[in-house]
């Protein structure tokens, strides 16, 4: 056994000497990152440099974020947007930042890339700033062009509307036209929907999916003389023009009578009973 182990000490030491004179000039540094990570990670060495672990080493050129794997949902989703247009700026900017192509691929659009990125396509600052200046640009050239239609406009209105009142005048232009420029002369009683209720409506009409308004043109469409849905048909303007216009008279009636005023019931229910208590008193 002595033997044995004197021989297999030289033995080592000998096979260290070869794998010195083959690694020649290697730097040391080199020589650590040859040696297998997870070997020394399961080892728990300390001298493992765990700047080898940095991903980021790996990226791409213009790679931004770790690549995800082939079966992630948004993956596909650019992948299958930039085969069908590849001149999407969103599915480039997600191919060259998560790296999804090849190499080659990857090089040749990063060139497209860095051309939008310069124009600042991918900055919302930028784009907010080109749409600005835009926006004053038109303004110049329509401020200079506008105010020659304007006073031909004016000149043609003048002609047209003749002795109409200024009021009148005003109501004929578009409301929003009016709104979208901002004009501070905007009447803003125009928008208001009340205008356009029929007589006795007191509140907006619902829309034909709403699940009241079904109840009562059901109730209604069932039982005519139905007090309730007969109110609630006239306060929400749910019968066209002709009917409604019918069905506000016995509306009225009714409103005159009190059936739709608990106050007014109660006192007519106070009265029965006072009455029917005067009767037995004198039976």
């Amino acid at each position: 056994d002595k033997k044995a182990g004197k021989d297999g000490k030289e033995k080592k030491n000998k096979d260290k000497k070869e794998k010195k004179d083959k690694d020649g000039a290697k730097p040391a540094a080199q020589i650590k990152r040859s040696e297998s990570t997870l070997s020394m990670l399961s080892r728990g060495d300390s001298n493992l440099d765990l700047s080898q672990l940095d991903h980021r080493k790996l990226f791409k050129e213009g790679q931004r974020f770790l690549t995800p794997p082939v079966a992630d949902a948004t993956r596909a989703f650019y992948e299958s947007l930039f085969a069908e247009n590849p001149e999407s700026k969103i599915a480039i900017r997600f191919c060259i930042e998560y790296g999804l192509l090849g190499l080659e691929e990857h090089k040749k659009l990063l060139k497209r890339y860095n051309a939008l990125k310069a124009k600042g396509a991918f900055s919302v600052q930028a784009q907010i700033k080109r749409a600005l200046e835009k926006k004053a640009n038109k303004d110049k050239k329509a401020g200079k062009d506008g105010k020659e239609k304007k006073n031909k406009d004016k000149k043609e209105k003048k002609d047209k509307d003749g002795a109409k009142p200024a009021a009148q005048i005003k109501r004929s232009e578009s409301t929003l036209s009016m709104l979208s420029r901002g004009d501070s002369n905007l009447d803003l009683s125009q928008l208001d929907h009340r205008k356009l209720f029929k007589e006795g409506q007191r509140f907006l009409t619902p829309p034909v999916a709403d699940a009241t308004r079904a109840f009562y043109e059901s109730l209604f469409a069932e039982n005519p003389e139905s007090k309730i849905a007969i109110r609630f048909c006239i306060e929400y303007g749910l019968l066209g023009l002709e009917e409604h216009k019918k069905l506000l008279k016995r509306y009225n009636a009714l409103k005159a009578k009190g059936a739709f005023s608990v106050q007014a019931q109660i006192k007519r229910a106070l009265e029965k009973k006072a009455n029917k208590d005067k009767k037995a008193g004198k039976d």
